[in-house]
């Protein structure tokens, strides 16, 4: 697949093109991550056709200019609305990709926006960071990614309509009923992004850790399936960065991250509480963050 198609991308004017692990949506290649900035060679390109023939094929967001409005809306009448408001707002695109219907992908030309954060709860944009499946065998259905009006070998990046900033202002202010992302807990409403600043500020109000601890494990444990990767990485996080040890929450916070998992999901993501702590550790404990955020306990 990768070797076949790959070249007509390229012909197209897609540049940021990674190799994709059979039917998988994950990148076949460490460090992907850098494409967001710099596209692949054409010797790259050259040498993934030889190592992943029959690989899918990905897009890392950001080089091309593209975003990707990624609806995840199961629910078909939630699913038509919300395609009804990117029509009304940002306008029509040629380029859907659909993996699992009602959910689609829709691809635009960017035109100088900003995007504050990714995941919006019900639904991504992408645009500087991530990527997308652009043909693979969708891993859930066992069916192949289709474009139903056109496909990336029909269109490339400039022949996409394009995305001002106030058409994206409009679109995320119509969207606010349908985003999935908040949470209360403790009886405090939370906007949960995934983002971490708005668990710090909640955990600021926290009269002790055994609450803090307490709001992180409801939180996650009351996340939607779709969001709760996001709201235990954050409050994991949060956690950390306020100081508190690793042993006094990782157990409440896997129970409550895995109970509802299917046992395939939960095989997927062992370890996922233990590796976001290390990921925090690396990230906090090292001294980058430490000098600017207050630590209410130190025991680690």
């Amino acid at each position: 697949m990768f070797k076949d198609i790959a070249p007509k991308l390229r012909d197209m004017g897609w540049q940021a093109l990674v190799p994709l692990k059979p039917c998988n949506k994950a990148p076949a290649i460490a460090k992907w991550q850098n494409f967001n900035i710099t596209p692949p060679s054409e010797k790259q390109i050259d040498a993934w056709a030889s190592t992943f023939p029959d690989g899918g094929i990905g897009l890392a967001f950001g080089p091309d200019h593209v975003i990707g409005f990624d609806l995840d809306f199961k629910d078909p009448d939630i699913a038509a609305k919300t395609t009804c408001i990117l029509h009304d707002t940002v306008g029509v695109t040629d380029l859907v990709r659909i993996g699992q219907p009602p959910k689609r992908l829709c691809l635009f030309k960017a035109d100088n926006v900003t995007v504050t954060g990714r995941a919006f709860g019900g639904f991504e944009i992408y645009s500087v960071s991530g990527q997308c499946v652009f043909y693979g065998i969708h891993p859930g259905t066992g069916e192949p990614y289709s474009w139903p009006v056109a496909s990336p070998e029909e269109l490339g990046p400039d022949d996409l309509p394009v995305v001002t900033q106030d058409a994206m202002d409009a679109f995320l202010e119509a969207m606010e009923p349908y985003r999935e992302d908040r949470v209360t807990v403790l009886g405090r409403v939370i906007r949960n992004s995934g983002n971490v600043v708005p668990w710090l500020q909640a955990f600021n109000q926290c009269l002790s850790v055994d609450e803090m601890v307490a709001m992180a494990v409801e939180a996650v444990d009351r996340s939607t399936t779709g969001h709760r990767h996001y709201t235990m990485s954050a409050t994991v996080t949060a956690l950390v960065t306020k100081g508190v040890a690793p042993r006094v929450f990782e157990d409440a916070i896997t129970n409550a991250y895995e109970h509802r998992l299917t046992q395939d999901e939960a095989h997927k993501r062992a370890d996922a509480v233990s590796k976001v702590i290390d990921w925090a550790d690396a990230k906090i404990w090292d001294g980058k963050l430490t000098k600017t955020l207050p630590k209410m306990l130190i025991e680690w």
